[in-house]
This record gives C-alpha cells, structure tokens and sequence, in this order.
C-alpha cells in the first residue's frame, strides 16, 4: 500500500491508484480527481495541473531539499543482486510477503 500516490493516467481514468493508496494517504493526480471518493473517505486528494512553465531541473531540486532535509525518505526492505534469481527472490517476496520497504534489484 502507498502513503503517496501520483496519478498520472489519462484524465484520471484508471481507479487502481484508490486501491492501492492506503486509507490515510495521500493522492495527488496530474489531471483529474476520482469522481468516487467514498471508498477512501479519509484519503487526502489534491490536484496539480503540470504548465509549460514547470522546469523538471526545479521539481529536481525541490525533491532534491527535501532528501537533504530528511522529508523525504523511501524504506528499503533489502537488496537482491541483478540476476534471474535475484529477481525472482525478489519478486516473490513482494507477491507473498508484506516488505516493510522497497526491494531493490542492484546491477
């Protein structure tokens, strides 16, 4: 389950972001807010509209500060090397397990 999801999808079409976001999360979509919030009633839902004026260098400093100012931080569960059996460990511990962080394939 996410803490924080971004929407991207085409006019918001898609509703897996409302089923995988947790339900004291927070959802921020690129287009459009799903028309249905009662599933999630205590999600947070918040809407930013890209312009041609955002700079991805400024949303990569902004993500940047916040890294450095501990804001922003993404749990890691383990690592598993860059093999066919390190992902397939890897993979299954995501579908049977609940990780308690991120896995992440090392090259």
């Amino acid at each position: 389950m996410a803490d924080v999801l971004v929407d991207a999808t085409n006019l918001g079409a898609s509703t897996a972001g409302i089923q995988i976001i947790k339900p004291t999360g927070t959802y921020v979509s690129l287009t459009t807010l799903p028309k249905d919030r009662t599933l999630k009633p205590n999600v947070i839902y918040r809407q930013v509209i890209p312009r041609r004026e955002y700079r991805d260098s400024d949303a990569f400093t902004t993500i940047s500060l916040m890294i450095r100012n501990n804001q922003l931080h993404v749990p890691i569960d383990r690592l598993e090397s860059f093999t066919l059996a390190g992902i397939r460990k890897g993979q299954s511990g995501v579908e049977h397990g609940n990780p308690d962080g991120k896995v992440i394939v090392t090259l």
